[in-house]
């Protein structure tokens, strides 16, 4: 090792903790002889009332010498303490998940996008809004995470934390997920209601008055192509609100259910669709006022390719389930398959659900809640 160059690393605030340790050594080793020089050429001339021209010069050399190592170690430590919250906090920083990167957006940070198609994935009637993140400590963050409730028409916002990797949030977030049952056909086993259970539903949605919004799970009888859905769409005075997509085979199950969001509502963010095209749907040019078959296809294929390319999130999820590997196998599903539908989340008058029978399609119509329209 060079001392020289270790010493210029020391001064600059790049040396390594070796180095550091050698150079403080050696700086304490000069202060110890320039002090002992000091003392034995005081002691040698103390006979003397004055002391020699050349003597002073040694000593005023010395005490200069002396103050110089002192004057530069504690520049150093200055400089160190300034770096420690500049630069040394930072680097050890990125060595965690940073959830306050910003590629896609100025307006959103990254997570934002990740918490935008796993809420769309999987919660039906929720649209992500954005996060407020603070930074509290190296490695952890205190987030507030908005999102909107479609059906009750209110902003929500849950309180959650990462600390070190470890993502926290709370029940209700999770809680929100689709049930298995809440579609017909939509896993192995199937969950049908029992005829007689659907025949009272329907009698209850009979008697409501038309000023009535409901919401409703309508399964098919079998699955539709997003052409097919477009099509009944167009057909329907109901909004469509969700869609469950085919992950699996249907003699199979893989859960959870996962769907996608067909209104195009929500918080828009641009920027995303120039690396996941129809990631935000209500970016989309509209076809006769109605998003395209290609456009819901896309925009699935987008939700799931953003998931799969934003791994680091997927592991932290409280949960046990393999997320990568899970959307893979969808990926690669749907791929094989295309992007299919077994039953929509709707939201309409009571005679507008009703209508949706007269298609043939529908196997099912299970009502979710009823609210005043107006």
């Amino acid at each position: 090792m060079i001392f020289k160059d270790a010493f210029e690393r020391y001064k600059a605030g790049e040396a390594t903790p070796e180095e550091v340790a050698m150079i403080e050594s050696e700086l304490e080793k000069n202060q110890l002889i320039s002090e002992f020089l000091e003392e034995e050429l005081d002691q040698s001339y103390a006979s003397n009332a004055e002391p020699s021209v050349e003597l002073n010069l040694v000593k005023k050399a010395i005490r200069r010498r002396s103050l110089n190592i002192v004057l530069i170690s504690v520049m150093i430590m200055a400089v160190l303490a300034l770096l420690i919250p500049f630069a040394v906090k930072p680097l050890i920083n990125d060595q965690y998940y940073n959830p306050m990167t910003m590629k896609y957006d100025e307006f959103a940070y990254d997570i934002d996008f990740s918490l935008i198609a796993y809420t769309e994935l999987h919660q039906a009637g929720y649209y992500y809004a954005n996060s407020m993140i603070e930074n509290t400590e190296i490695g952890k963050y205190s987030l507030t995470l908005s999102r909107y409730n479609f059906f009750k028409g209110e902003q929500e916002y849950l309180t959650a934390s990462l600390d070190k990797n470890k993502l926290t949030l709370p029940y209700s977030f999770e809680a929100s997920n689709l049930s298995m049952n809440i579609f017909d056909r939509a896993a192995a086993p199937s969950y049908s209601l029992p005829t007689d259970s659907k025949e009272w539903y329907l009698q209850k949605i009979k008697e409501l008055p038309d000023y009535i919004n409901v919401t409703a799970a309508v399964s098919f009888s079998r699955d539709l192509t997003m052409e097919e859905l477009v099509d009944l769409k167009k057909t329907s005075r109901t909004l469509f609100v969700w869609a469950g997509i085919r992950n699996a085979p249907e003699d199979e199950q893989l859960y959870p259910l996962c769907g996608m969001e067909l209104t195009g509502s929500g918080y828009i963010y641009e920027g995303i669709n120039k690396k996941y095209p129809c990631f935000e749907l209500a970016t989309l040019s509209k076809s006769n006022g109605d998003t395209k078959s290609t456009d819901y296809e896309t925009h699935f294929f987008s939700l799931l390719n953003y998931s799969l390319d934003h791994t680091k999130f997927l592991e932290m999820l409280p949960s046990d389930r393999d997320w990568p590997r899970y959307y893979q196998s969808v990926l690669d599903y749907v791929s094989a398959q295309g992007v299919k539908t077994y039953g929509v989340m709707v939201q309409g008058s009571p005679s507008d659900i009703l209508a949706l029978q007269e298609s043939g399609i529908v196997s099912q119509i299970w009502p979710m809640d009823a609210n005043i329209g107006f």
